[in-house]
């Protein structure tokens, strides 16, 4: 079945004012962000749903992210609550200003990993987040993508598995393959490996000398 990616796009009006920067933004001052919001999913067969055809209603997907965010963030002013401007957030209050703390920078590259966490713990289970992109003004930009939050495998030798097997191997030559492992730089890969590879060899050779 085949998996079609759907967006919508929202606005909303927000300030905010980032702590210890070295610009104009160090000061209050607000936007008029653009999100869109883009979730993927198969798209209904059930002829007798209401929602066939659908990968999920224009409405529902509203419905979670006017609640999560839109409601929430419009005509409010974020700040980090773990810096002094938490007491101009107060004095805010205060006066009946809507205000949001949130425990980070609210940059626009932060902002857009808290919204994605909102969405996704309101999406239903057969639908899922693809990707947001935040906009702030008509040239800069944030984007978030499922795909780049994905555990990538860690490709660097493991002393256990590969490795430790190949030198193993060799360990009836020890001196030839040392010798040749050492001098010569085609055996490592010009990357971040190749002083652990030296290291694990030197340490294996000099740790296994009966062999």
């Amino acid at each position: 079945m085949n998996k079609i990616r759907i967006t919508k796009q929202f606005s909303f009006e927000t300030g905010h004012a980032l702590y210890g920067y070295d610009g104009k933004c160090k000061n209050v001052h607000g936007h008029s962000y653009k999100l869109n919001v883009t979730v993927i999913g198969t798209p209904i067969t059930d002829t007798s749903n209401v929602k066939y055809g659908m990968v999920i209603d224009f409405g529902d997907l509203k419905r979670i992210v006017k609640s999560e965010i839109v409601d929430k963030f419009d005509h409010a002013t974020v700040f980090n609550k773990n810096t002094p401007h938490i007491e101009l957030a107060r004095e805010l209050e205060s006066r009946d200003h809507s205000v949001i703390l949130v425990d980070y920078q609210p940059t626009s590259e932060n902002m857009v990993v808290d919204f994605a966490e909102k969405i996704k713990r309101q999406l239903p289970a057969n639908i899922q987040l693809f990707s947001l992109k935040l906009q702030e003004t008509e040239t800069s930009f944030a984007e978030w993508f499922a795909s780049d939050q994905a555990p990538r495998h860690n490709k660097s030798p493991n002393p256990e598995g590969g490795v430790k097997r190949e030198l193993n191997y060799f360990f009836s030559n020890k001196r030839v393959f040392y010798n040749s492992a050492i001098n010569t730089s085609s055996f490592f890969p010009k990357n971040v490996f190749r002083k652990k590879l030296y290291i694990y060899i030197t340490q294996v050779f000099y740790e296994h000398p009966a062999r």
